[in-house]
């Protein structure tokens, strides 16, 4: 579970506290709940058992961005690649947030290549919003891009890289992914 806290502020994921505002307290507090017993159990069945009242609470609130993003964190942290998968094209279609493509990217690459059309895909969509964040700057170096080094030179020309960046883009592209999902 700490690897993904790390993730989300290494990336800047912001769409959970965007999708907060629009959930009605009792399923938050249900899945919170959920999420609680998910870290306390020791047990694969425990675990199991927690997911699967989690996907009913899903089916329950189908339209609750929110909870679609706490679900594919778990899952996430549950190695369920696949699923996650899912829950973040949801999430997408609903927000068109292009970290969720983002991230999808790196999930399909833990589970199956080729990997660069996807990430173009991403760069596009970036470019098509005109973000050129760090988020991008990482689509541009896990797709591996000629135009990586350029466009980092330029982004450090008026940001500056967090200590947490810099060791993010100073891995390779596939074990940056691998360490982010194992």
């Amino acid at each position: 579970m700490k690897i993904w806290i790390i993730i989300a502020s290494v990336f800047g994921f912001s769409l959970t506290s965007h999708a907060y505002t629009n959930t009605q307290p009792v399923p938050r507090d249900q899945a919170m709940t959920y999420i609680i017993k998910y870290s306390g159990s020791t047990t694969s069945a425990g675990k199991e058992k927690v997911l699967e009242q989690f996907d009913t609470l899903i089916s329950q609130h189908p339209d609750d961005i929110a909870l679609r993003q706490l679900y594919s964190d778990l899952l996430i942290v549950d190695t369920r690649y696949d699923k996650a998968i899912t829950q973040l094209n949801i999430i997408y279609q609903d927000t068109q947030v292009p970290s969720l493509k983002l991230m999808e990217c790196m999930l399909t690459e833990r589970i199956k290549l080729p990997h660069n059309i996807c990430y173009r895909d991403v760069i596009s969509l970036f470019e098509k919003n005109n973000l050129r964040d760090f988020n991008y700057l990482l689509a541009l170096h896990l797709g591996e891009s000629p135009d990586f080094e350029l466009h980092k030179r330029d982004w450090l020309a008026t940001h500056t890289l967090s200590d947490e960046q810099k060791k993010v883009i100073a891995l390779n592209p596939r074990t940056l992914v691998n360490t982010y999902y194992p």
